[in-house]
Order: structure tokens, then C-alpha cells, then sequence
């Protein structure tokens, strides 16, 4: 019974020392988080602190060893000039500090063996750069034998790039009518082309009404944007666009690059 006892308080006594490091580990990793988030915000004129994840345990182990299996930072509203903002998201894979501890500081040198870089606009702010304050978007699941002959290309392109745009727009008669276009986007270089096809009245557009006879090609150009290079995260160079519910979402990635997180973004 006595040993019992004693084989009980032990396994109890285990249990909580186990739980206490298990804490302290946890612990450090959410002040190294911070640390890396307070350099981003510090370095790239940011409203808040970022979203710092730093993958590895147990963490201190690994932060001696300058070795994480992954971080991920996300920041929202990042200033890109002119009253628009968007979100920016980085995602570091196998990253190598250049010297060990558990703070990872604003100028540390960081080897990455593959990074994913994501900027997304949402409605709010693209309607801004389109002079539409009341812009929504729409994904949308375009048929191609639903489109003009006359723009194979934009078939092909909206196809896999659809987007509904819907919005609040002053024509020639004077009056506000909501109306709705269908539209293709894809990157032109680095920046992102949204161009018009049709309009559109239909599921992803409910409150729509008929575009007035004879305004079809005006209502079509105030759509009609190319978008400024957007930005990515450590500034890698953007591959490919696309429509996420109601965001324009530009990504690229690239592989063995040295980062700061200082540089994660300059506005």
C-alpha cells in the first residue's frame, strides 16, 4: 500500500513538472512571437502588431539551435498609399537563423529554404481605386459558351479568373444605378488587370438592375482597371491572381532566399 502511495505522488509529481515545461516552453515561444511581430510592425508602419506563428517543438531546442520547421506572419490593413490598404500573409518553411536564442530580433538574418508570399485586396479597397465606394465581389463560375465570341482570350482567361463586380454607378443621364459586370483578372507583368465583359445580372448579383440600353461599353470602362503593382511580403515577385470570395488574392513563392523581418514589408 505504502509503495503504492509513493508510486502515485511520484507519477503526480512527474506529471506536473512535465506540465510546467511544457508551459515555459510554450511561454518562450509566445515572447519570441511577439518579439518578431513588434519588428515587422516597428519596421513597416503598421496599425497593429502582426500575427506571428513560429512552428517547432519543443521550441526552446529548437530556438537554440536557430532551426524552425515554420513561421507565419499575417498582417492586416498594411498601407499601400492614397487611403488603401490590403492584407499581406508570408509563410517561411525550414528557416535557419544566422545566430541562436529565443528572441528572433528585427535585423536577424533568416535562411528560408521556401517561402509563399499572399497580398489580398478586399472589395472596400479595390472599389477605392475604382472610385466605387460600395464595390462587392463576387467569385464567380463563368460558362464559357456564355461569352462573346469576339474575346476568346478573356473566354479562356474568365473561365478560371471569373469575378462579378457590383456597385453603385453615375451614367450619362445623371442618375445612380446599381449594376453589375462580369469581368476577367489576371496579372499583366506584375500588376493586376481586371477587365470587364459583359454585364451581368444573375446569382452572384442580386440586387443588380439591367444595365440601360445603349450604356453597355460605359458601364463596362468604369469597371475597367489596372491596378498599380501590388506589393508582396519580403517582396518576392507575384506568379498568379485570383478571385477568393471577396478578395482579389495575388500570390508568388519562391525557394532559398535570406530574409530580415524587418524587410517584410516597406510601405
Amino acid at each position: 500500500m505504502h509503495n503504492n502511495t509513493m508510486w502515485k505522488k511520484a507519477l503526480v509529481g512527474f506529471a506536473l513538472l512535465c506540465g510546467m515545461i511544457v508551459l515555459a516552453d510554450f511561454l518562450l515561444a509566445a515572447h519570441s512571437e511577439y518579439r518578431f511581430s513588434r519588428a515587422v510592425r516597428g519596421a513597416s508602419g503598421l496599425k497593429g502588431d502582426p500575427s506571428v506563428t513560429i512552428n517547432g517543438f519543443p521550441f526552446l531546442w529548437h530556438s537554440e539551435r536557430g532551426r524552425y520547421e515554420q513561421i507565419t506572419i499575417q498582417a492586416t490593413d498594411v498601407p499601400l498609399g492614397e487611403g488603401k490598404y490590403a492584407n499581406m500573409e508570408a509563410t517561411l518553411n525550414q528557416v535557419s537563423a544566422a545566430r541562436g536564442g529565443v528572441a528572433i530580433l528585427g535585423a536577424d538574418r533568416l535562411h528560408v529554404d521556401s517561402a509563399r508570399a499572399r497580398t489580398q485586396l478586399d472589395a472596400r479597397n479595390l472599389g477605392r481605386y475604382l472610385g466605387i465606394p460600395d464595390l462587392r465581389i463576387s467569385s464567380s463560375t463563368a460558362h464559357a459558351q456564355e461569352m462573346p465570341y469576339s474575346f476568346p482570350l478573356l473566354r479562356r482567361t474568365l473561365a478560371t479568373y471569373g469575378v462579378v463586380l457590383t456597385g453603385t454607378v453615375h451614367l450619362g443621364d445623371g442618375f445612380a444605378s446599381r449594376v453589375a459586370v462580369r469581368a476577367a483578372v489576371w496579372l499583366e507583368g506584375q500588376a493586376v488587370r481586371i477587365v470587364p465583359v459583359s454585364p451581368y445580372t444573375g446569382f452572384e448579383a442580386p440586387d443588380a438592375v439591367l444595365t440601360p440600353p445603349g450604356s453597355e461599353s460605359d458601364v463596362l470602362n468604369l469597371f475597367n482597371v489596372t491596378l498599380p503593382n501590388l506589393p508582396l511580403p519580403f517582396d518576392i515577385a507575384p506568379q498568379q491572381v485570383s478571385v477568393v470570395g471577396s478578395k482579389i488574392v495575388i500570390e508568388g513563392q519562391t525557394k532559398g532566399m535570406d530574409v530580415t523581418p524587418q524587410r517584410f514589408y516597406f510601405a
